[in-house]
């Protein structure tokens, strides 16, 4: 069976719940919702900021759903899809696939649209809607976003990419900064307002990087190949890492094309990946204050105390003690 849901109908639910919290510092305007349904379980939170909203949703699909809203007026959205695909579009057109962790800024002109989702899948997604006039600041600076610009005066809807790209680490580390974001009043405001203009800093880096690919010779198919396998030997031996070099004659390369390649796919450097990695293994071995600081550190390959502590506090902006005395505990 396939539901297909009119949002009109979604917010009825909502308030028949009656478990929508409405909460408000006089800076950042907090909504949190969450509804039980034959079709599964949604819960929902949209934080109001000057610039915009930022919106977090998580969605167990019990059955097959489509989602259809109506947009009163154009939307600018940051779209990160964190978990697995869905498809999305105005309503009467097919849409477009996005992939689990994958990215887009796109301009959505008012009318019907849809989402589907599907039975027995867990979605979540992580949207910024930007206010009208965001961009204008930035106008005739970079030729990238002048053309998407350019675009949003159209009568159609438009994205900065052609087609949605990865979700970096850099990006996830920001996403994880503002979901667990320890500020309140006007610094919880101007936190949030800064990590939105940091994921739209990465959205412009990558889209230059798209750009000079077709300037340039594209990487073939075996060298993807094993640009990922190099990212996949850094995810599963990130406590001993290896040279470039090394990592590049493991998968049956060399250095040049492999952080040339490792940029252009997955927007950062080796190093910045295998940080990412490290970090995020770090905090998930102090939320569930198993292991001590020390025995973190040595788990992860550090040589010493001090180097760990001072990486983290470095990528997180906060020591490893922090999480430790229950401060950052999402």
């Amino acid at each position: 069976m396939k539901f297909s849901l009119e949002s009109n109908f979604l917010q009825e639910l909502f308030y028949d719940q009656a478990e929508a919290t409405v909460l408000s510092d006089g800076f950042v305007l907090e909504t949190t919702t969450s509804l039980d349904h034959e079709f599964g379980t949604i819960s929902y939170q949209e934080s109001g900021l000057g610039i915009g909203s930022v919106l977090n949703g998580h969605y167990q699909m019990d059955k097959n759903l489509i989602f259809n809203s109506e947009m009163e007026h154009p939307c600018l959205e940051m779209h990160f899809n964190l978990t697995n695909s869905v498809r999305f579009g105005e309503k009467g057109k097919k849409g477009q696939l996005v992939e689990g962790m994958q990215q887009n800024l796109l301009s959505l002109k008012g009318g019907m649209g849809f989402v589907e989702f599907e039975e027995g899948k867990q979605y979540e997604t992580f949207d910024i809607h930007l206010n009208a006039g965001f961009l204008d600041q930035w106008y005739g600076q970079h030729k990238v976003l002048d053309q998407f610009i350019q675009g949003i005066a159209g009568d159609a809807s438009t994205q900065l990419f052609k087609q949605a790209l990865p979700v970096t680490p850099a990006m996830k580390r920001i996403i994880g900064e503002m979901k667990t974001c320890p500020f309140s009043g006007l610094t919880r405001k101007i936190f949030l307002e800064a990590k939105v203009h940091e994921l739209f800093a990465l959205q412009l880096d990558l889209s230059d990087v798209v750009s000079n690919i077709g300037q340039k010779q594209s990487l073939k198919t075996a060298d993807v190949e094993k640009i990922h396998a190099a990212k996949e030997y850094i995810r599963l031996n990130s406590s001993t890492p290896c040279s470039i070099i090394e990592l590049a004659h493991k998968v049956g390369t060399n250095d040049f094309k492999l952080k040339k390649g490792f940029k252009e796919l997955f927007g950062t450097t080796v190093f910045g990946y295998l940080q990412q990695v490290r970090m995020e293994q770090a905090r998930q071995f102090l939320l569930e204050k198993e292991k001590s600081v020390g025995e973190i550190a040595e788990l992860l390959g550090y040589q010493n105390l001090s180097n760990f502590t001072a990486a983290f506090k470095q990528y997180w902006g906060y020591p490893p003690s922090t999480i430790l005395k229950g401060a950052k505990n999402g």
